[in-house]
């Protein structure tokens, strides 16, 4: 009994503290933020692509639209300027998906960026329980005006300066 006690896992935000109090070993989730658009299509996946890859890649994140349709198509645009970038491996051939904004999933995550100053107004009156963890990028990144790959490009260029804010410039 003893030793399956002490194989137990359990999920603790302070590992250290609960491990030593507890005697068993603790699996720590990492900190998981949002970013939240409107469509989920453009600026979304491209902040989420970027916060997850500052730093030394333990950065975890996700993006969803208040108006996205669930599992709607991300352009290909978006994906080919990741990848342009170097955010999207270019051997990975699964597109992304955009999904729509879910209270489920906010409430799990560590931190919810709007992109906008909009958009923030729209989560935190959809959203009154999760407005402590609502937040501005610190600036605001506009949707793409065209379906071009400047103005794209001019969105990420947006995203990695607004982002390398938040990550003390890990990008």
């Amino acid at each position: 009994m003893k030793e399956k006690l002490s194989a137990r896992v359990g999920v603790c935000a302070d590992a250290a503290a609960a491990e030593e109090a507890a005697g068993i070993r603790i699996a720590v989730a990492p900190e998981i933020v949002c970013f939240v658009s409107r469509e989920d299509r453009c600026r979304g996946p491209i902040c989420s692509a970027v916060y997850q890859s500052a730093g030394d890649g333990s950065r975890k994140a996700v993006s969803c639209g208040l108006d996205a349709e669930d599992c709607g198509d991300v352009p290909p645009l978006t994906i080919e300027v990741l990848r342009e970038a170097g955010y999207i491996d270019p051997k990975n051939t699964a597109a992304p998906r955009s999904r729509r904004a879910d209270p489920a999933v906010l409430e799990c995550c560590h931190a919810v960026y709007a992109v906008d100053e909009e958009i923030a107004m729209r989560l935190i009156l959809g959203y009154p329980q999760l407005a402590s963890k609502i937040r501005c990028l610190g600036g605001q990144i506009a949707p793409a005006a065209f379906d071009t790959a400047d103005e794209y490009r001019r969105v990420l260029k947006d995203a990695e300066k607004l982002i390398g804010g938040l990550t003390g410039g890990e990008i």
